[in-house]
């Protein structure tokens, strides 16, 4: 449980203008924006939620690299992650 401080904090530390209240609408949009302004951050979970241990990270770029021998194609990897770095694309007949 987190403590409050013994004293009041200064005032020039206090939030000075509140955010604008967003509809949950405009907030999903906000954060799809936000998210989705930078690539891949490294964070991993594409590779933690992977079943079948298919994602490894690139040693160079820092991203994630798909080994397609082993993807199965559950999408739970581009489901989770939470920049949009990865997406799924349906194959075409005879690939």
């Amino acid at each position: 449980m987190r403590k409050t401080p013994p004293c009041p904090l200064p005032e020039e530390t206090r939030l000075v203008t509140p955010c604008p209240s967003l509809d949950a609408e405009s907030a999903r949009a906000e954060a799809a924006r936000c998210l989705s302004t930078r690539p891949c951050q490294g964070c991993e979970i594409c590779q933690l939620m992977c079943p079948d241990q298919a994602i490894t990270r690139d040693e160079a770029s820092h991203g994630p690299v798909i080994d397609l021998n082993y993807c199965k194609g559950c999408g739970l990897c581009a489901h989770f992650c939470p920049k949009k770095a990865i997406t799924m694309e349906l194959e075409q007949a005879g690939d």
